[in-house]
């Protein structure tokens, strides 16, 4: 069978380059800027690029537009890529809306201080025709052809907010208030500008905000950096899902301990939820939050679905040992287990038969290189660099059908030995899932340190021997120390 082609967006140390997926050395790349630190926003046509003092529009054969500016700290490109938000800093900092691709600005605003984890301050409707921005604990909603305010609304001390991606989005906005009161409060306000919605979560120091792509699922996860039972060193979390009809927040059942990871399935019917103390536990749930299947537990803390939804990478990334579970999501099956130590990035690619895993700085700064692998965990492709920052697929339009696994190919078979049944709560039950067997009784995720040599059993002539050298240094030493009294008397 014929393999599938795309193309891959590199940042390395000489710069921004394009490059086919199969390339393996820096002259088949097709450089498209010498700023190793530039911004990359990738589209279908275009390519934006916002390096310090210029932003231009790339086509992937030439130039087609640039602007300049005076010192660039961050850039944000709407969802339909029809605007880009630059933050410019001269005397002050200003916020600039840039139409794309002729890069008119359309309208600026003033800001005071740059808060990296607020940004970005505007946010676009997922159809690009409205934008909004809080100022002055109000929410304002623009319309981005005319720049005329649509609504506004009091927000309090609300800073942080996401945007619903629909036509008409209800936008969750939110504050975090640590100190002594530790509590959050939570908006909801739909797309005639009325808040619907409005609770405080106490206890609560930080808060994820996890649309589905559809935008017709919410969740919420929660954390506390305190335990006040004192039970976990991670401190308390939630995770809570809106029911957009009832207009009621509901806990979901978890493991206890900390909540690493949150992935929708691409077609929004699913999700994956990875929790609890480690060994973590990986479900999955349906959209209105009941726990459909389990995947067992194991030391991991990532999760990537592929686009076509068949595959499931379940990851051990960050501190872990690298491991990763690969699942076929349709008939609930492992595919196989392979691991990538230090992994930074991890990508499937377009097709979703292939994934990349990466080694990029400032995560790590040596052995930096990117792999690609089938979804069977074989190394397709393996290219090292001297710096390497960023890796990305293009984005395609091009269909992929999906395929089940090649059984041929398979190389672990799942183990039909029964597995405990977990039970959340009263009426939630598991689907067992198959065990997956250790290569050794080392429990999983843990590296163990490496053996060391036994020491050889000593013959009688060697102790022996050993025992006369001990003597005679023993007798070296009382002579010389006899002739040191000798001296000084």
């Amino acid at each position: 069978m014929k393999m599938e082609q795309y193309d891959l967006i590199v940042r390395c140390k000489g710069g921004v380059f394009l490059s086919d997926f199969m390339c393996k050395s820096d002259e088949e790349m097709k450089l498209i800027s010498p700023d190793a630190n530039a911004t990359i926003h990738a589209s279908l046509k275009l390519l934006i690029i916002a390096e310090k003092k210029r932003i231009f529009i790339h086509d992937y054969n030439q130039i087609v537009n640039e602007r300049q500016f005076n010192s660039i700290s961050a850039s944000y490109v709407s969802p339909q890529n029809q605007f880009i938000v630059v933050l410019d800093k001269t005397d002050q900092y200003q916020m600039h809306v840039v139409a794309i691709p002729n890069l008119q600005i359309i309208q600026t605003y003033s800001v005071k201080m740059f808060k990296r984890e607020l940004w970005p301050y505007i946010k676009f409707s997922f159809d690009d025709k409205l934008y909004f921005i809080i100022e002055n604990q109000t929410l304002f909603c623009i319309d981005s052809n005319t720049v005329q305010v649509q609504y506004q609304v009091k927000v309090d001390k609300c800073e942080y907010f996401q945007v619903q991606p629909v036509l008409f989005p209800i936008i969750t906005c939110y504050s975090v208030q640590e100190f002594d009161q530790k509590q959050a409060t939570i908006k909801f306000i739909n797309g005639e500008g009325k808040i619907i919605f409005d609770k405080k979560l106490p206890k609560t120091t930080d808060i994820e905000i996890i649309w589905s792509s559809d935008g017709q699922n919410l969740l919420i996860q929660k954390g506390c950096d305190e335990d006040a039972t004192g039970q976990s060193y991670f401190g308390q979390n939630q995770v809570l899902q809106y029911d957009l009809q009832k207009n009621v927040l509901k806990e979901l059942p978890v493991y206890e301990g900390p909540v690493h990871s949150i992935c929708w399935s691409p077609q929004n019917s699913e999700f994956i939820l990875l929790s609890g103390f480690m060994p973590s536990g990986a479900v999955m749930y349906d959209k209105t939050g009941k726990p459909l299947f389990e995947f067992g537990k194991d030391h991991k803390n990532k999760i990537y679905w592929s686009p076509q939804q068949r595959y499931i990478l379940i990851c051990g990334f960050g501190n872990l040992d690298g491991s990763i579970d690969i699942w076929d999501s349709m008939t609930k099956k492992h595919v196989t287990k392979m691991k990538y130590k230090s992994a930074s990035l991890c990508l499937w690619a377009p097709c979703g038969r292939r994934f990349l895993c990466a080694k990029v700085t400032p995560r790590l700064n040596v052995d930096n290189q990117y792999t690609i692998f089938d979804y069977h965990g074989q190394e397709i492709l393996n290219r090292k660099f001297q710096t390497l920052y960023d890796v990305q697929f293009r984005p395609t339009d091009q269909k992929f059908e999906d395929r089940p696994p090649s059984p041929f190919q398979q190389q672990v078979q799942a183990n039909d030995q029964p597995k405990k049944i977990v039970n959340f709560g009263v009426g939630f039950q598991l689907k067992p899932g198959p065990q997956i067997q250790q290569q050794n009784d080392y429990p999983p995720g843990y590296l163990p340190p490496p053996v060391k040599k036994e020491k050889k059993e000593k013959t009688d002539k060697e102790k022996e021997k050993d025992k006369k050298k001990k003597e005679k240094l023993k007798e070296k030493k009382k002579l010389q120390k006899e002739q040191e009294q000798k001296i000084q008397s």
